[in-house]
Order: structure tokens, then sequence, then C-alpha cells
């Protein structure tokens, strides 16, 4: 009997405070976060290396997935966003990619903003 996998989610970072903290705050692990208007990325303070896919500004990789390892930065000129996941998901990237592809169509991309007091808001 074949494992069946949960679907991917894609949550986008809305405001100052959610894109500062980033994968530091973002409670789905199993799922991607989002960044748009974004050309770099940062890792400062990771503990584990991430996945990242920069995007166009018509949402076509710009390349492959690259590893986001920490205390590194990685930038590219023509991105208009980025995609990030967990670098240890190697399996699940394409269908990450598929995931991004479908919500972007289909408008159902969430939102994912980090709530000042420890509070966290997702899908709003």
């Amino acid at each position: 009997m074949a494992a069946t996998l949960s679907p991917i989610q894609i949550y986008s970072a809305e405001g100052f405070t959610a894109r500062l903290v980033g994968w530091h705050g973002f409670p789905y692990a199993d799922h991607v976060l989002y960044f748009k208007h974004c050309k770099a990325v940062h890792g400062f303070g990771l503990r584990q290396p991430l996945a990242v896919q920069f995007v166009d500004q018509h949402q076509q990789a710009l390349g492959g997935w690259l590893c986001l390892k920490p205390q590194r930065v990685l930038f590219h000129a023509k991105a208009f966003g980025v995609l990030e996941m967990d670098w240890q998901q190697k399996a699940k990237r394409h269908l990450a990619w598929v995931a991004f592809q479908q919500a972007w169509q289909q408008q159902q991309i969430k939102s994912w903003r980090w709530q000042h007091f420890g509070q966290i808001r997702s899908g709003k």
C-alpha cells in the first residue's frame, strides 16, 4: 500500500515582520513559503539548509532549486519572487513546484502573517 502525500500548501509571507522572520517563524515545515517582490534571501540564524527556487514575473522558474545554507545569502537579479522549503524534503520539490503553479493560476496562495506579541495568523 503506497503512502499518500499530504497536499502541499503555498503560503505568501505578508507584511514586514513575516518577511523579516521568514522561515524562522513559519509554523508549517511541510509546506512552502513564498516571498513576492523578492530578489534575495538569507540564511542568518538558520539551523538547517533550505531549498530555494527563484521565479520571474511570469512565475516561471529561474534555474533549479538551490541550497541556502545557514549564514549564507542567495540573490538573483531577474527574480520577482522566491519559494522556500525544507532542503531535506527532496522528493517533494517537484510536487511543491506543481502546487505553486496551480495555486498561482487558481489564486489560492494563502497569506501568512506574523503577529506581534506571539500571535500567528494564516489563511486570511
